[in-house]
């Protein structure tokens, strides 16, 4: 498994955003204060099914019951195996994700 970070102009494409990847749905995880960036996102995946979930900002982050809340949010928004997680944010969201 690998991490692939995005930083710079012109991010907000679906071709660099996606590369070759055909998921069947993106859940964005972001922070407050980065959700306008994250719905950025969002759009720019066009037609690609997908959601947004703010999660606390930092070490409040990092708990069992984030991770919980974040595979349940996952779950019910329609996440299967071809589906996709970005995180939007500093490193509490992107461990998180």
């Amino acid at each position: 498994m690998s991490t692939e970070v995005v930083v710079g102009r012109g991010v907000l494409d679906q071709q660099r955003l996606l590369g070759e990847l055909r998921p069947g749905f993106v859940g964005i995880i972001t922070q407050p204060g980065a959700e306008v960036v994250a719905r950025q996102v969002a759009m720019a995946l066009g037609d690609v099914p997908c959601a947004v979930l703010v999660v606390p900002d930092g070490e409040a982050a990092k708990t069992l019951q984030s991770v919980e809340t974040v595979v349940g949010w996952l779950l019910e928004a329609g996440m299967r195996r071809d589906g996709l997680v970005v995180g939007v944010g500093g490193g509490a969201v992107t461990d998180l994700a």
